[in-house]
């Protein structure tokens, strides 16, 4: 999976609930750019690679485990690509699919 899978399949603006459902991020879809803001107001531009490990991991999981965000972060997933976005990568994925 990559960015501009993702891209074609949201609006320019979206506000997602986080996966444990406590919080919400916005994804800005600029041309085929995502940008990911979270309630923090820090932003992460997503790029190839985050999307295609977390869509992997995503997928390795069971049904099951695939919405709880300690999947996508120390110490389950050591090898994360990032510690802070990964899990807003899986609510994305989760959204389109």
């Amino acid at each position: 999976m990559k960015v501009a899978d993702i891209a074609r399949k949201l609006p320019v603006t979206i506000t997602l609930s986080t996966l444990g459902g406590e919080s919400s991020f916005s994804v800005v879809n600029q041309g085929g750019i995502l940008r990911i803001i979270n309630s923090a107001g820090s932003h992460h531009k997503l790029d190839d690679a985050h999307v295609q490990a977390v869509y992997l991991r995503y997928r390795s999981l069971p049904a099951t485990q695939r919405h709880t965000a300690s999947e996508y972060v120390d110490p389950k997933w050591p090898a994360r690509p990032n510690r802070i976005f990964s899990p807003y990568v899986a609510r994305i994925i989760s959204y389109i699919l």
